[in-house]
């Protein structure tokens, strides 16, 4: 929740390109054109965001998180939409290509609808763990196997 606020005060201010990765004050959006899988397009924004990767560290690296935004259609927009997907890895600007173009596109008549690809998922930085773990197909994993992993 508290991202979606600093999200939409910065969108509601000013935006210019970054000075720099480290720069997460600046944000850089381009325009856009969100096209649905069956064809149909909005103008929009592309917004990029550079985040720490850990942030109780200092010198983490930055991390690139990105997001569409579909400007409101009304004449006075309420406060923006901010769409997350659900799950694991699950990306949202995949999602909103699909069935629920129709629905976004609607709700662009109350507000700005932000549609956000959080970290590690499609759209942003991909957080992959450096290791990779083959555990046979045949191997049953309780909580102490899978520590010993």
């Amino acid at each position: 929740m508290m991202f979606a606020f600093f999200l939409t005060t910065l969108l509601s201010t000013t935006a210019g390109p970054a000075t720099s990765p480290r720069d997460s004050s600046k944000l850089r959006l381009e325009p856009f054109t969100f096209v649905s899988e069956h064809g149909d397009s909005v103008p929009a924004e592309r917004g990029h965001l550079f985040v720490p990767e850990n942030r109780t560290r200092r010198a983490s690296r930055m991390i690139e998180l990105t997001f569409i935004r579909l400007r409101s259609t009304a004449r006075v927009p309420g406060s923006p939409i901010v769409y997350l997907a659900g799950g694991p890895g699950g990306s949202a600007q995949l999602v909103a290509t699909g069935a629920r173009f129709p629905l976004f596109n609607g709700l662009r008549a109350a507000a700005d609808v932000i549609i956000f690809d959080q970290r590690g998922t499609w759209g942003s930085t991909n957080l992959m763990c450096p290791t990779a773990v083959t555990v046979p197909g045949d191997t049953v994993l309780n909580a102490g196997a899978q520590l010993a992993i």
